[in-house]
């Protein structure tokens, strides 16, 4: 800062009062004019200054006067102010009891356009051309002068010669030696440049808000287009494992598995980095079992290992617990991510899992960790940009591997999400070493079991399904007859609330997106039945669709839907649903 503009400052924020600015307003005036060759002060001055407008407003509201007649004693303490105020950069006015101007500096005079004489005895309607607050800035002078009080930064949005202005003010009384008000004072800043520099960032805001939100339904959209096929490609090779097949058949099917499991792979990783980069990934918390998540994405890794001809193993603490409440999907999406990292760059030799529990209370779990492998290794300059996304070790990578280089950005994303921590070690050429630490809260439910595959199915369930897509239908109608359930199927969302209101049915999967009526607005319609009809029990009403977005799940529950499955559809997840909707 300019050390006159500090000089100035410490003088200012040293007085108390009025005795005391008497004392000093020589040397003030001193300072002011002081300043190189008494050009105007610079944008940082004023704004240093304006800094201390408190101060200001306090010191002159409390000046003293020995004159008898309200409206003199005014004037005079006004004037003998005068040449310090028309030094200030900042707006002064003086009006008396009927809040008519009785002296303002030269700022005020340059802001209206008129000189001092053209202002006195005049209100502010008649000093501002056009003048239209939009709040009733009149009414809140008056109630400085009858309460006795000041009012501090007053905001103000005015029409002034066909634009719009806004200042921002303090009001303070002003009164005579035996305390009784006889006017007050206004100091105000001339706040229009920074309003309108706010609204153009709103309005920046709001455009960029806008952006993102037709991003994410063009994510939502491309979701559903690309995952409905996938379903379908996913579903029916599923079903045709289940039947006789040739060694051929087989061999062939297994390309046409691992092919489609890549794409979703591939697909899921840009939605799911697109998603948190927005914002819109949030953990859904569940209780389940921890040790049943490990040993089914060691049955997947194991599988992936023996094709390469690698060992692996897993190794569980015996301190581990078994029931954790937390993100199980997203859990296991950290861990298969390491695990199938480390598995693509492993060529010879091992990868294992271990896991340990690190800290241990009635409220929280915080558990390790660690996937390593006696792969490629990665050098020690790569290591910091790991993390990053779309990042490779190097451009053969790439070519070698293949991948998005995703995975690990959207690993060390979820694992913050989870209040924890990632890191790599390696050793170029021997392998490396994956760590990382989560937070999982403490189970609440102890209705979890240790294998949902020995959970006896009720064969006497009967399920309505909403589904137009043909292919998805008959996926669906398999694995729900794989269960030992009964299935019915709707075309659309009005078909659906006709078979519901003729039928019973124990629970409903309904898929969002469909001709005539969608599952929103079916899944309204159908509560309102229920809600009318008193001896119709509540029926669970679980979204099976494609879109796996924020938004998606939000408005199924804000619809009335008690769960959320997304494609390709698992029966595994559903019945664990089912059992946590007391259905089972």
């Amino acid at each position: 800062m300019n050390k006159q503009i500090e000089s100035l400052l410490n003088i200012i924020e040293g007085i108390t009062d009025f005795d005391e600015f008497r004392e000093k307003k020589d040397l003030l005036l001193q300072k002011l004019r002081s300043f190189d060759n008494g050009e105007e002060l610079s944008v940082s001055k004023q704004n240093d200054l304006s800094k201390n407008k408190d101060v200001l407003a306090t010191l002159l509201s409390t000046t003293p006067d020995n004159s008898t007649n309200h409206k003199e004693e005014l004037i005079s303490k006004a004037r003998e102010l005068k040449g310090l105020l028309n030094t200030l950069p900042v707006l002064v006015f003086f009006k008396d009891l009927e809040l008519k101007y009785v002296l303002v500096n030269e700022a005020y005079s340059s802001f209206t356009g008129l000189g001092n004489e053209e202002i006195v005895g005049k209100n502010t309607g008649e000093v501002i051309s056009d003048y239209n607050s939009l709040i009733n800035y009149s009414g809140i002078e008056q109630e400085v002068i009858n309460s006795a009080k000041a009012v501090y930064n007053i905001e103000e949005e005015f029409a002034r010669q066909g634009k719009v202005s806004w200042v921002s003010t303090n009001l303070a009384p002003v009164k005579s030696d035996n305390g009784q008000v006889i006017g007050l004072i206004g100091v105000s800043w001339n706040i229009t440049e920074q309003r309108n520099y706010e609204m153009q960032l709103q309005k920046s805001k709001n455009i960029a808000e806008e952006g993102t939100r037709v991003k994410n339904q063009f994510l939502a959209n491309i979701s559903h287009e690309i995952r409905t096929p996938l379903n379908g490609i996913i579903g029916m090779s599923q079903i045709l494992t289940k039947t006789d097949l040739g060694n051929k058949q087989k061999e062939y099917l297994d390309i046409l598995i691992n092919s489609s499991d890549s794409l979703l792979s591939l697909v899921n990783d840009i939605l799911d980095f697109s998603k948190i980069e927005a914002g819109q990934s949030e953990l859904e918390l569940n209780d389940f079992n921890l040790k049943e998540l490990l040993i089914d994405v060691s049955n997947i890794i194991e599988n992936k290992a023996e094709e390469k001809g690698l060992e692996f193993k897993l190794e569980i603490g015996t301190n581990v617990p078994e029931f954790v409440n937390g993100d199980n999907y997203k859990l296991k999406q950290i861990i298969l991510n390491l695990a199938k990292n480390a598995i693509k760059f492993t060529n010879k030799g091992m990868v294992k899992i271990l896991v340990s529990t690190l800290e241990s209370t009635k409220k929280y779990h915080r558990i390790s960790f660690k996937v390593s492998d006696t792969g490629i290794g990665i050098k020690q300059n790569n290591i910091g940009n790991l993390f990053e996304g779309f990042s490779q070790l190097d451009p053969t990578t790439t070519r070698n591997y293949g991948g998005t280089g995703l995975g690990l950005a959207i690993s060390k994303k979820l694992v913050e999400m989870m209040d924890g921590e990632i890191s790599a070690s390696s050793r170029f050429g021997e392998g490396s070493e994956f760590t990382f630490q989560v937070k999982l809260l403490a189970a609440k439910e102890r209705n979890l079991f240790s294998n949902i595959e020995d959970l006896t199915p009720k064969s006497h369930l009967s399920v309505l399904l909403a589904e137009d897509n043909l292919v998805n239908q008959k996926i669906t109608e398999f694995s729900i007859k794989q269960i030992g359930y009964n299935i019915d199927i709707a075309n659309n969302g009005l078909e659906a609330i006709e078979k519901y209101r003729n039928n019973v049915y124990h629970f409903i999967l309904m898929d969002l997106q469909m001709p005539i009526m969608n599952g929103f607005d079916a899944t309204i319609e159908i509560r309102k039945i229920q809600e009318a009809d008193t001896e119709r029990e509540h029926i669970p009403i679980i979204a099976l669709t494609a879109n796996a977005t924020k938004e998606d799940r939000r408005r199924s529950f804000d619809a009335g839907m008690d769960g959320f499955m997304s494609k390709p559809f698992n029966p595994i997840e559903l019945r664990k649903l089912l059992v946590k909707l007391s259905v089972l």
